[in-house]
C-alpha cells in the first residue's frame, strides 16, 4: 500500500483455499492497508472488497480505507471466527445481532442466497451467491458488502480520499461514499462519528452505484 493508505491496482492473485474463520479467500487474498492502521482487502476472486490502504490488489472489490484485518485495528479485541456459510435471514439476524457493530447488506435479493463470513477481528462480509455457487467458491462475480470496525473511519477515510483525490460524494443521509480511481465496482461507506466503513462490491460499476446511491446498503435489521 502506499503512503497514502490506499491499495495500488495490480493484477488480481491466484484464489487459494476456502473462506475460513480467519476470513474468506477473498479477504485473505488481498494485504490489508488501513488509512490509520491499515485497511482490510476485501478483493477476491470472488468478492473483491479490501480497505484503502495496500498496495495490494486485484480486479474485484476491495475494503473501504481506515480499516484493518488486524485485532490492532479494532483495539485487540477479538470474534469468534466464522467461515463463510450460505445462511436464511432469519440466521442472519441473529448473527448480526451477536456482532460488536452494525452488519450492513444489500437486502433481500431475488435469486440470492446469502453467504455470511466474520473473521476474528470482526469484520463481517456478506455476499450474495447465485446460480449453483456454494458457500465459499472463488469467484468475484458476486456482489459483496463488507463491515469492518474502525476508529475514527469517517476522519481517516475522508482524510486520504482529499489528499489522494479520490472521488467523493455525499449521500442524502449524510453519509460519504469514496470511490478510487481504477477500481470504479467498490465503493467505500463511512459516517461521521460511526467507528465503521463499508465497503461495496459488485460485478459491474453501474450494480455498484445503483446499490450505493439507490440507498440499498442499510444495516440488517
Amino acid at each position: 500500500m502506499s503512503d497514502s493508505g490506499i491499495s495500488t491496482p495490480r493484477p488480481q492473485p491466484q484464489p487459494t483455499e476456502a473462506s475460513g474463520a480467519q476470513g474468506p479467500w477473498y479477504a485473505r487474498n488481498r494485504t490489508a492497508a488501513a488509512i490509520v492502521v491499515a485497511l482490510i482487502v476485501f478483493a477476491a476472486a470472488a468478492a473483491v472488497v479490501w480497505f484503502l490502504r495496500s498496495s495490494d490488489s486485484s480486479s474485484t472489490p476491495e475494503p473501504a480505507p481506515g480499516s484493518a484485518n488486524t485485532t490492532a485495528a479494532s483495539g485487540g479485541n477479538t470474534a469468534p471466527g466464522i467461515r463463510a456459510q450460505v445462511v436464511s435471514l432469519a440466521k442472519l439476524r441473529e448473527l448480526a445481532g451477536q456482532a460488536s457493530h452494525p452488519v450492513f447488506w444489500a437486502g433481500p435479493r431475488l435469486g440470492s442466497r446469502l453467504e455470511f463470513t466474520q473473521t476474528t477481528d470482526g469484520s463481517t462480509f456478506i455476499r450474495y451467491l447465485t446460480g449453483s455457487a456454494k458457500a465459499g467458491v472463488q469467484r468475484a462475480r458476486y456482489v459483496v458488502v463488507a463491515t469492518y470496525s474502525q476508529p475514527d473511519a469517517y476522519a481517516r477515510v475522508t482524510k486520504i480520499a482529499r489528499n489522494s483525490n479520490y472521488s467523493v460524494r455525499t449521500l442524502p443521509d449524510g453519509t460519504v461514499a469514496v470511490t478510487k480511481p481504477g477500481r470504479p465496482q467498490n465503493m467505500y461507506l463511512v459516517s461521521r462519528g460511526k467507528p465503521y466503513q463499508v465497503e461495496v462490491f459488485a460485478p459491474t460499476v453501474a450494480q455498484t452505484r445503483s446499490l450505493v446511491l439507490g440507498g440499498a446498503i442499510t444495516p440488517v435489521p
